[in-house]
């Protein structure tokens, strides 16, 4: 086989598994059961799962300055974490495909992600939002863009 044929296929390999790779992604997502999406370096105060139509499916929050876990799975308290919603048992499983909002929340930051779940315990994270962090862990704006009424209407 030629130096040149042997370049094309190596090439036509490289680009079949990019193909495949945006394929996969695409038709089969994968998605994660780690709520702990995103940081700004500061601690975490607190997490909150919801869906778009209002519903706060689980809510976590710190009651120490101690380490941040290097995970959260969905339902799973942290040590130095408490769980607010629902007040006793784990959270409901996702329903699959409903658009969700997992919310981490720092000292200063509401650093959000939205995405639709992928299984009873996965996310996949489709848009980054963000903001100041309300006061409490109980305050955060549970409702997409489109299901938010304005205040002036």
């Amino acid at each position: 086989m030629s130096q040149r044929k042997g370049v094309l296929l190596g090439v036509l390999a490289f680009l079949g598994l990019g193909v495949g790779w945006v394929a996969k992604s695409i038709w089969w997502p994968q998605g994660t059961d780690n709520m702990f999406l995103v940081t700004d370096g500061t601690p975490i105060q607190g997490v909150v799962v919801c869906s778009d139509t209002g519903e706060v499916l689980w809510r976590i929050v710190g009651q120490s300055n101690g380490p941040d876990p290097e995970t959260i799975p969905y339902g799973s308290v942290p040590p130095g974490f408490r769980q607010e919603v629902p007040a006793q048992g784990p959270p409901r499983e996702f329903v699959e495909n409903e658009y969700l909002q997992v919310h981490v929340l720092s000292r200063t930051r509401d650093m959000g992600d939205g995405g639709k779940a992928t299984g009873p315990r996965q996310f996949l994270t489709l848009v980054n939002f963000g903001g100041p962090r309300p006061e409490r862990a109980d305050q955060v704006e549970c409702r997409s863009p489109e299901n938010r009424k304005d205040p002036t209407s």
